[in-house]
């Protein structure tokens, strides 16, 4: 389900990297960066998740991290927080 979408962003990215030297990408991708196409994905537009908690407490016993900020610009951020809501 996600490789649909993933192929769909990187259409857009190709095009918009062209024009912009900066990237970041916000959102509940319901995938973690570890799973094959998520982490193929990061790697083809060099993309690092900003995020280092866990965000999806669905599961108790096995929480993830499935709400992402991506970025090819990771120097420029300094710290990233979740917030419970």
């Amino acid at each position: 389900m996600i490789g649909h979408h993933l192929n769909l962003l990187s259409r857009c990215l190709e095009i918009l990297s062209q024009k912009y030297d900066n990237i970041i990408l916000i959102g509940d991708f319901n995938a973690e960066t570890n799973e094959t196409e998520m982490s193929t994905f990061c790697e083809m537009f060099n993309l690092t998740n900003l995020v280092k908690q866990l965000t999806c407490y669905k599961s108790l016993k096995n929480p993830s991290l499935i709400d992402l900020i991506l970025t090819n610009s990771s120097r420029c951020f300094m710290n990233t927080n979740v917030v419970e809501t």
